[in-house]
């Protein structure tokens, strides 16, 4: 198995499939937080520095067969 890892950033923004792709994995994966779809969209934006935020960045890391 290969571990293929993209990194998303204010430079490198995801695509609005890969956006939507990070949402749904992250709220079917909070378990116990439970954070509602706008709260975590409101969160990738915030790294991405869509709007006003520091920024910052997102590493998403997928297991791929060869």
């Amino acid at each position: 198995m290969m571990l293929k890892i993209k990194e998303f950033s204010e430079l490198n923004l995801p695509s609005s499939s890969e956006k939507q792709e990070l949402i749904d994995f992250l709220f079917n994966h909070l378990d116990e937080f439970g954070d509602p779809r706008a709260d975590i969209e409101k969160s990738i934006d915030f790294a991405l520095k869509i709007g006003p935020s520091f920024g910052g960045f997102i590493l998403e890391a997928i297991e791929e067969n060869q």
